[in-house]
């Protein structure tokens, strides 16, 4: 057996995932929220897409400006809100699925739940909408969340 096939026993027995991306025991990927209802690296490759998605999104609402805007509807208004954290593995809602970030808001300091929800389209994935889901620890009511833009 060469060196390169000994390698790729090592790797398999192991639980080392091959692509160079992910190099870590796939247990390790699976504790940390990685994989999604399957198994593999597709599943690992369509969590990180829909992760990278709302990444850029965010990244370019915050570029010039240093925060973004979410519709509040149980205040009526826009919030001005920068990101705290995210979370690395999206969460699947009906057809679409789902990034939670922990936002502050920048005029009142307030900690807020925000789910930035992608959905394919054309096998591509794009940003349809945001909501707000948890204030100050507390849990909204469906009223306090309001709904995604009809279409998306």
């Amino acid at each position: 057996m060469t060196l390169t096939g000994i390698f790729i026993v090592i790797l398999v027995q192991t639980g080392y995932c091959a692509t160079d991306k992910y190099n870590m025991p796939a247990d390790e990927m699976e504790a940390m929220g990685y994989y999604q209802g399957g198994s593999g690296n597709a599943a690992v490759l369509e969590d990180a897409a829909i992760f990278k998605t709302v990444d850029a999104h965010i990244k370019r609402q915050t570029r010039d400006r240093g925060f973004f805007l979410v519709n509040d509807p149980a205040l009526g208004r826009d919030r001005r809100v920068s990101v705290v954290s995210m979370d690395k593995k999206p969460k699947k809602e009906g057809d679409r699925y789902y990034v939670r970030s922990i936002v502050r808001d920048m005029d009142n300091n307030e900690i807020l739940a925000v789910d930035t929800y992608v959905q394919k389209k054309h096998d591509k994935w794009e940003v349809v909408g945001q909501l707000i889901k948890k204030q100050a620890g507390r849990a909204r009511t469906s009223a306090e969340i309001g709904e995604l833009p009809e279409g998306s």
